[in-house]
């Protein structure tokens, strides 16, 4: 997917949020409500979602707008260990 992007929000709080942006379409693919996305997968749009600040990790499908709440990943150290 060319034309997404990861986009990053602060408010007045200076609380940041992150979400996955469709150029094209001008719209949301993942709304910016995480506080971290990290992508495992562009060709098959698999990304890992954090919703809670040191929260647990969830994989998203975005091709299927799907969590696979099978898996639950606790450390980013898990990720970019096992996902590089």
């Amino acid at each position: 997917m060319n034309d997404a992007y990861l986009i990053s929000i602060e408010d007045g709080k200076k609380q940041r949020t992150m979400g996955l942006w469709n150029s094209r379409t001008k719209s949301w693919e993942i709304k910016p409500e995480c506080y971290s996305i990290s992508v495992l997968d562009t060709e098959q749009q698999i990304y890992t979602l954090q919703k809670e600040k040191d929260g647990l990790y969830i994989l998203y499908d975005n091709k299927n707008k799907k969590n696979n709440s099978k898996y639950y990943i606790k450390h980013k150290l898990f990720l970019e260990t096992y996902f590089e």
